[in-house]
């Protein structure tokens, strides 16, 4: 692409007008001594006459002034304008913030102007101002009902606040303060200039109220009651005169009821006339009665009168009674003893006819108590259960659920868990559109309290319910909401309620879901496909904390649904039986006569809800079919591709073989062994599988699909490495999964042949196993060896393959028998892992004995016994004779690796010896000094490797706690010899011996002065025991550690002070300086005789 010109581009910068640019263009080709540009030039010209048009009087030859003045000017022009316009919007908006200052101004001086007239107005005189609490005169009542002013309503704030600070009322004071933006309530001279502080709000309402007169109101009331009680009294005479008479004539019609004739007697027969003639009766109705009985009702004994006047002849009456009674009752009896009031407050519900009257005792049945304790919650909760078994479900739903719904929000922690409680009993009894609509939604709700104590009932409760639910069409709909909750209760942030929900609601919720026939179908799918989301959403090789969360919820759920599956599958084969519950499962019964519960298997983890024996019968009936299945899937050969040809015959096993056994392969190897946990949840999945469906079934149909996937083979680089990947992520899962969760005696030869045949595979490097899998290969064993499965047997596997022709196969043995040795008992280390590794150690090939010296490291840390302990010394005392200074090397390299770790005894008298010894002979030999290099480029490399090695572990030494002694005897002396060794080392290495050098040095000096301080405070005590002695006196209390001091002597020319105590031993004190310590001493002796 050709340059564009400078005249195109002139063209184009004017035609925009981008003339300052133009401008900079036009400059720069005059200095450089370009051509010029002709539309440059043209404009240039246009400016000039511009300007000397717009600037009158200017000499004309100023005009004729160099091209570059003018444009000089020009641009000088236009950036003045900019100043100019920018200057302008700068006064603009300080003339902005200077108007609204102003108005803030004239709006405070407006206020103090009116403070200042209220105070003058207050303080005539000059007099400081008084709050008069007088009652206003007449003339003031229109000032009263003016608005509130804005110094008055700041006044009142600051009271207001004073008070609730008075009153302790100190969150609600932050409150007020916060909603009052205006004022500091909390500083008077906020308020207002030139006012003084008022009294208190509660002094001014005593004074005020003081003032007001209540005499004539009072004499008005009291006239008024006088009349109305006048008037009561005549009426409760006329009416007590009015029961009289009643009374009189109900006895008298009782005693002609009972004197007339019978109601059977013929009557038929007589004439007319002759019979008895109607007696009419007339009752009198009085308006006076019923006024006073609402009246007297007021009163409690009034009240009590009443119905004691009008006790009830049958069962109806005596509800209406209850009914009028119980409210008034209940307040008057103790909290504790109010569940005794229960039954009534029940029968009352039960048999009132007024709906009104049954709510209001259903209400004081769920605030009998403010804060129902368990026993007395258990009380309401099983006479409301007791109530609604009785009830029509109609009557339930319009009268427990609207007062569920209410106690849902209550304040109460323990109202909330009464409702959840009242939820689980009442389930039963409701109708299944009330109980999936209302009573889930309560749950609902309760399920996302923020109290675990509720949480922890609204999960029993949905328990409850979840277990009576039904197979309608209608509670199918609700699968997926009751999953969700299920899921949300599963998730709870607090152990104990996701405890109660594994073991009650989840077994509920199976139980429900296989009943509907969608436990595998849709749960269980659904479960599979939310590890699948959580693996795929994450695409990290090390997954997210919440991924791996995601994982350990649901195949924790896995591993407790894996029971209900198997029971799925038997309740649907051809051979199962319904089971007869006889008699109960043995721990259930051992439970109930309070014996502890037989042992079930390592690592089961069943409870109780999960027991096979529970869903099939008992422990006879589930290892029946059991074996049943295995006899089946032997002679059908159950395969996936067997399947496929007869999926319709056993719908559930299918579903097994051909979709979740695939799926937690698929997840298997989706998840890398660097997530322990999930690889952990995993094996316990899968081991729990194995176990639950028997060893048929996890030889035929699981087995086969993971070796599918560790027998596989690779065309290329791309899928080796993948298939690569596939087998270390799925090895272990196997091993542990699989086959060691196999019975007792087919995971054994299981186990260690496919352990035996590996190891020669990944040696031999047999079926595109390749050396760089041994880790994999490591691990699995480790993992076997840490659940203690199997050790001897691998330890017996290993020393067959210890005379193996093929030195990668040796080679992998010393690497199992490296991790192997933290594991196995010391008798088999010294029968068997012992002479194995000596062995190995003496093996004609170099590679081989240098990977068994490490081992021997790892024995020396995990096996304290002395005689252990001494081979390995003596091995390691040979291995250092070695010729090969690579073997050394590799011996430091151990020490350096267990110094941390090994015992304080092995490390201070063997390992810190050994390695002050090697370093004290490398630094004595001259052929290492800084002299001319005599050694041969391979001898130098060899022994630069050992004095590096050196160098690390005294590295190593120095890091630990070690005695003090040591530093200064053996190992700065030590360090000292080995910097001598200069040829051998770098720079750097020999910096970091001067460090080393200097880091003894300070603990050296450190210590010395500690026994310095230690020696001074003995000589100072002596002194004074002396000093004390020749004046007769008794010596100076010590402290009880201290000895006694019996007698001293000088030892001659020594400068050495000994002392004598109580206990007969003689107690050294050394001075640096032996001349100032015999002067001392003679001093001493001085005073002693004088003193004599």
């Amino acid at each position: 692409m050709s340059q564009p010109s400078a005249d195109s581009v002139a063209e184009w910068l004017l035609a925009r007008q981008f003339h300052l640019t133009a401008l900079e263009l036009h400059m720069e080709l005059v200095e450089s001594g370009s051509r010029d540009v002709p539309a440059l030039s043209q404009f240039m010209a246009s400016l000039d006459a511009t300007s000397a048009r717009n600037a009158p009087g200017v000499p004309v030859a100023r005009a004729s002034q160099a091209a570059a003045m003018q444009q000089h000017a020009a641009i000088d022009e236009l950036y003045t304008n900019m100043e100019q316009q920018d200057l302008l919007q700068e006064k603009e908006e300080r003339l902005a913030v200077v108007e609204f200052e102003l108005r803030t101004a004239q709006d405070s001086i407006k206020a103090l102007k009116e403070s200042i007239a209220l105070t003058a107005s207050n303080n005539a005189g000059g007099a400081p101002s008084q709050l008069h609490l007088n009652l206003p005169a007449v003339d003031d009542e229109a000032r009263l009902r003016s608005p509130i002013k804005p110094y008055e309503q700041r006044a009142l704030n600051y009271l207001v606040n004073t008070y609730l600070l008075e009153a302790s009322y100190r969150l609600t004071s932050i409150t007020f303060s916060d909603e009052v933006t205006n004022q500091n309530v909390e500083s008077w001279e906020d308020v207002g200039a030139n006012m003084d502080q008022p009294p208190r709000l509660l002094e001014i309402f005593r004074r005020l109220y003081s003032h007001v007169s209540f005499k004539e109101q009072g004499k008005s009331q009291l006239s008024s009651l006088e009349t109305e009680v006048d008037s009561l009294r005549s009426e409760l005479a006329a009416a007590k005169a009015s029961i009289k008479k009643l009374a009189a004539e109900n006895t008298q019609l009782k005693s002609r009821v009972q004197a007339g004739p019978s109601v059977a007697a013929p009557v038929a027969a007589k004439n007319p006339d002759e019979l008895p003639a109607a007696r009419k009766l007339v009752l009198p109705q009085t308006p006076i009665h019923s006024r006073l009985l609402g009246a007297l009702q007021k009163d409690s004994s009034s009240r009590i009168n009443i119905e004691i006047a009008s006790v009830p002849d049958d069962s109806e009456g005596l509800v209406w009674v209850l009914g009028r009674s119980l409210p008034n009752v209940v307040p008057n009896v103790l909290l504790n003893k109010r569940e005794e009031l229960v039954p009534l407050i029940l029968a009352g519900i039960r048999l009132h006819p007024d709906k009104p009257a049954r709510e209001a005792l259903l209400n004081q049945l769920f605030s009998l108590v403010k804060k129902p304790e368990p026993t007395q919650r258990a009380v309401i909760v099983s006479g409301c259960s007791s109530l609604a078994a009785c009830l029509p479900d109609a009557r339930i739903a319009s009268e427990f659920l609207p007062q569920a719904w209410e106690l849902v929000a209550n304040k109460y922690v323990e109202r909330r868990i009464l409702v959840a409680d009242l939820c689980g009993a009442i389930a039963p009894f409701l109708a299944p559109k009330f109980r999936e609509a209302a009573l889930l939604d309560n749950l609902k709700t309760l399920l996302e309290d923020k109290s675990e104590e509720v949480r922890e009932a609204a999960v029993k409760s949905f328990a409850l319910t979840v277990s009576v639910m039904g197979t309608s069409t209608s509670a199918a709909a609700c699968l997926e909401k009751i999953q969700s909750m299920l899921l949300t209760a599963l998730k709870d942030p607090v152990d104990k309620v996701v405890a109660v929900s594994r073991q009650q609601l989840l077994p509920a919720f199976c139980e429900w879901s296989a009943e509907l026939g969608v436990l595998q179908s849709k749960f269980g799918t659904s479960l599979l496909q939310n590890v699948t989301k959580a693996i795929s959403s994450d695409g990290r090789r090390q997954l997210a904390d919440t991924s791996v969360m995601e994982m350990e919820l649901t195949f924790g759920v896995v591993r407790m649904v894996l029971p209900f599956l198997f029971y799925h599958v038997i309740r649907t084969s051809p051979f199962y039986v319904p089971a007869t519950f006889t008699q109960p499962p043995a721990h259930l019964a051992a439970e109930a006569n309070g014996e502890p519960a037989p042992p079930t298997a390592a690592g089961s983890e069943e409870v109780d809800l999960f027991h096979l024996d529970l869903l099939l019968g008992d422990d006879a009936t589930a290892s029946k079919y059991r074996t049943q299945l295995d006899t089946f899937i032997a002679q059908h050969a159950v395969a996936p591709e067997s399947l496929k040809h007869n999926a319709s015959f056993w719908p559930a096993l299918n579903w097994m073989v051909e979709t979740f056994i695939p799926n937690l392969l698929s997840i298997a190897v989706s998840v890398d062994i660097s997530n322990a946990s999930c690889v952990r949840d995993l094996v316990l999945a899968i081991s729990r599988l194995v176990k639950i469906f028997g060893s048929a079934f996890a030889l035929q149909v699981v087995k086969p699909l993971f070796l599918q996937v560790l027998n596989a083979s690779a065309s290329n680089e791309v899928e080796l490495l993948a298939l690569r990947t596939r087998r270390t992520r799925t090895l272990s899962i196997y091993v542990q999964g699989v086959l060691a969760a196999l019975p007792e005696p087919v995971a054994k030869p299981e186990v260690l042949n496919y352990i035996k045949q590996l190891t020669l595979n990944v040696a031999l490097q047999q079926g595109q196993w390749l050396l760089d899998q041994m880790p994999a290969l490591t691990a699995v064993v480790a993992d076997l060896c840490e659940h203690r499965i199997f050790v001897k047997e691998m330890v017996e596997i290993m020393w067959d393959l210890l005379v193996h022709p093929t030195l990668a196969v040796r080679l992998c043995i010393v690497e199992v028998f490296r991790v192997l040795v933290k594991f196995v008992d010391p008798q088999t280390t010294a029968k068997r892992v012992l002479p194995a590794l000596i062995t190995l150690s003496s093996d004609p090939e170099p590679e081989v004995r240098h990977a068994s010296i490490a081992t021997f490291g790892s024995i020396a840390i995990s096996s304290p016994e002395k005689p252990i302990v001494e081979k390995v010394k003596m091995q390691f005392l040979t291995l250092l004779e070695d010729p090969d200074r690579t073997i050394a090397v590799e011996v430091l390299n151990t020490f350096r690796a267990i110094i941390p770790q090994a015992e304080p005894q092995f490390r201070d008298e063997f390992i810190i010896h050994r390695v002050c010894l090697m370093s004290t002979s490398l630094g004595e030999d001259r052929t290492n000094a800084a002299t001319p290099n005599i050694l041969e480029p391979a001898e130098l490399r060899a022994r630069a490797g050992v004095a590096t090695a050196l160098l690390d572990a005294m590295k190593a030494t120095l890091q630990c706690f070690i005695a003090d002694e040591i530093i200064a005897d053996g190992v700065a002396p030590a360090i000292r010899q080995l910097r001598k060794a200069v040829t051998l080392f770098s720079d750097s290495q020999r910096e970091d011996l001067d460090r080393l050098i200097a880091e003894c040095d300070a603990k050296i000096m450190a210590r010395n002065s500690l026994s310095l301080k230690s020696e001074d405070s003995t000589r100072n005590k002596l002194i004074k025991g002396l000093i004390a002695a020749a004046k007769n006196e008794p010596m100076p209390p010590s402290r009880p550690s201290a000895p006694s001091v019996s007698s001293y002597t000088a030892g001659a020319g020594t400068g050495n002070l000994s002392i004598t105590t109580s206990s007969g031993g003689p107690v050294p004190v050394t001075q640096t300086n032996a001349v100032q310590e015999n002067k001392a001493l003679k001093s001493m002796t001085d005073l002693f005789r004088r003193n004599k």
